[in-house]
């Protein structure tokens, strides 16, 4: 994405589609960015956002729990091509997020005249637990105006404070026709299962096909770009490093009694990619990427030694038939992963 497409005039098209819902544009223009940036599916941006009156300066929360933190949004929509976002809103903001940090804080809100919208939203998340839980507060500012002097100056001094303006939003967003992130094709060996196929119309009236099974870790630790990380497409949320989600399925994987239940509570690998194609014993992928499950994939993949066969993950293949490649390096074809293959 260009970020001219985010002034005024270029972006109100892209908002178009979600201003059914009847919030003003900068609450819009967040439900967008939780979408398009956050990845977040529609119903969950819906619950992270608040944008009725008496807010207490809050457009939004988002737990994340990979990190343990929780992100307060204050999103703005500007007309003029040419303004900057300064520093007042980010001091306003940083305010707000104040009266968040302790859990007496959070009882005397929802005991007061806040909006019956963001008490809901506090209770629905369990807020309280997570701050007395120690969750870093973050404020996430999102603006289509660009950052100036002032608005780096002070994020240089308030490290919990994040600012995406329309440059940071273009550098995340992926485009349709972005392409996977592995020139290449990859077998999975689905021998001990029969994937669930579906064909699905998107948006555009195009037919998407869509593959679903329980992939083996095994098999997973295979695919290019574990290691460097061009096998994942950009994504603000995902984070390499030893957070807590990837203790957690560290865990997991070194409890080899658990392995067989671990598909049970994994919320799924999504891959997408230019074709996917059932042939016998083998379903391949051709130019791949994935959009979720980063996380768990160099998890498995740092603890090779550690898995066995018992340990699947429920895979989703997506195949994006608007795609014109644009790879991220090349590989050779790979051959079919077969269960003899040794780590």
């Amino acid at each position: 994405m260009n970020a001219n497409e985010l002034e005024y005039d270029a972006l109100l098209p892209k908002l178009a589609p979600l201003q059914s819902k009847g919030r003003d544009e900068s609450a819009t223009f967040l439900n967008w960015f939780l979408e398009n940036i956050y990845r977040l599916e529609s119903t969950e941006a819906d619950d992270c956002i608040c944008d009725n009156g008496n807010d207490k300066g809050i457009d939004g929360i988002y737990v994340d729990h990979n990190n343990e933190e929780i992100h307060f949004f204050q999103s703005k929509i500007r007309q003029n091509a040419n303004g900057t976002i300064g520093d007042n809103g980010l001091k306003l903001l940083s305010g707000s997020i104040d009266q968040f940090n302790s859990s007496d804080k959070i009882d005397q809100l929802l005991a007061g005249d806040a909006n019956d919208q963001l008490k809901n939203l506090i209770s629905r998340s369990e807020l309280k637990n997570w701050v007395a839980k120690g969750y870093a507060l973050v404020g996430i500012y999102t603006s289509n105006e660009r950052s100036d002097e002032a608005s780096n100056a002070y994020i240089a001094g308030n490290p919990r404070m994040r600012v995406f303006d329309r440059d940071v939003i273009a550098s995340y967003f992926v485009e349709a026709d972005q392409g996977a992130g592995i020139t290449g094709e990859f077998k999975f060996d689905v021998s001990y299962v029969e994937p669930l196929s579906m064909t699905i119309a998107n948006d555009e009236g195009n037919n998407v096909q869509v593959f679903i099974f329980p992939a083996a870790a095994l098999q997973l630790v295979h695919l290019s770009g574990i290691e460097d990380t061009t096998l994942f497409q950009k994504n603000v949320r995902y984070e390499l490093g030893n957070t807590p989600v990837n203790k957690s399925i560290q865990k997991s994987i070194f409890t080899k009694s658990e392995h067989k239940n671990f598909s049970l509570f994994h919320n799924g690998i999504i891959i997408i990619c230019e074709s996917a194609k059932k042939e016998g014993n083998d379903l391949t992928i051709v130019n791949y990427s994935v959009v979720n499950g980063a996380q768990s994939l160099t998890t498995f993949f740092r603890n090779k030694s550690k898995l066995s066969a018992d340990l699947r993950v429920l895979v989703r293949v997506g195949v994006c038939i608007l795609c014109k490649h644009a790879p991220a390096r090349s590989i050779r074809p790979l051959e079919r992963w077969r269960p003899e293959r040794q780590l």
